[in-house]
């Protein structure tokens, strides 16, 4: 049997900011709501994707979001959904070392 695509990552995002909101300590309710919202996503034609099965939907939450780069989670996911990360402790450094650098003075343009 041929294998499923992979979710797209704009899929993944919406999948990992609805774990992050409704919680992963109730697999049913988290997974009720993925599929509600990405099925109503579909029926509007804005998702032209399969939905994920149950078990897929666990990995990307529990496996997928660990491989992606510190530097993509900060700049591409909101800090609600960093706390599904192993290191998110380190995450939040890293932001806000990232975010004094921007602030510095010497990034600032001379009048």
């Amino acid at each position: 049997m041929p294998r499923k695509i992979d979710p797209s990552f704009h899929t993944k995002q919406i999948i990992w900011d609805i774990a992050a909101t409704v919680g992963t300590n109730n697999w049913t309710a988290t997974y009720r709501e993925i599929n509600r919202t990405l099925e109503e996503l579909r029926n509007k034609g804005e998702l032209l994707e399969d939905i994920p099965d149950a078990r897929k939907v666990h990995d990307i939450v529990e496996s997928d979001i660990q491989l992606l780069p510190p530097e993509i989670v900060i700049s591409k996911l909101p800090p609600h959904v960093w706390r599904l990360r192993h290191d998110y402790e380190n995450i939040k450094q890293l932001a806000k070392g990232i975010e004094a650098k921007k602030k510095s003075p010497e990034n600032e343009p001379i009048p």
